[in-house]
């Protein structure tokens, strides 16, 4: 059934050949592959958002700590800046990355500017 298709019409997820009724080699080694693919992407999002969730954690705690655990007004600033730039700036950055040719050093241009602007705020708070 090389069309997709079963005797009865009905879609087949694996493909098999002409002289057996079961998958072939290659269409199981193909699915194997895809379903590791999907594990360690699965796992390399979690570990991503873990350090993302992990930073805005430290920087609440950070910022608070600077007033003293008096305040809290410094991170309210960070979460409004924060969510305003991303409101205002987001589309913006998202259309020139899907707009440009090479997607990788777009990329990488956008994640120089986010770690540039970490270390600019770092610099600024021990100035």
């Amino acid at each position: 059934a090389d069309d997709g298709e079963d005797a009865d019409g009905n879609d087949t997820i694996l493909r098999t050949d002409a002289a057996s009724p079961l998958p072939t080699e290659e269409v199981l080694a193909t699915t194997s592959a895809l379903r590791l693919a999907n594990k360690l992407l699965y796992t390399s999002h979690a570990f991503a958002q873990f350090s993302e969730v992990s930073w805005q954690f430290c920087v609440t705690l950070f910022l608070a700590a600077s007033t003293g655990y008096q305040s809290l007004i410094l991170v309210s600033i960070y979460g409004l800046f924060n969510n305003m730039t991303v409101f205002l700036a987001g589309g913006s950055f998202g259309k020139w990355l899907d707009d440009s040719d090479n997607r990788l050093t777009s990329a990488r241009t956008l994640i120089f500017l986010e770690n540039s602007a970490v270390v600019l705020g770092t610099i600024a708070c021990f100035v």
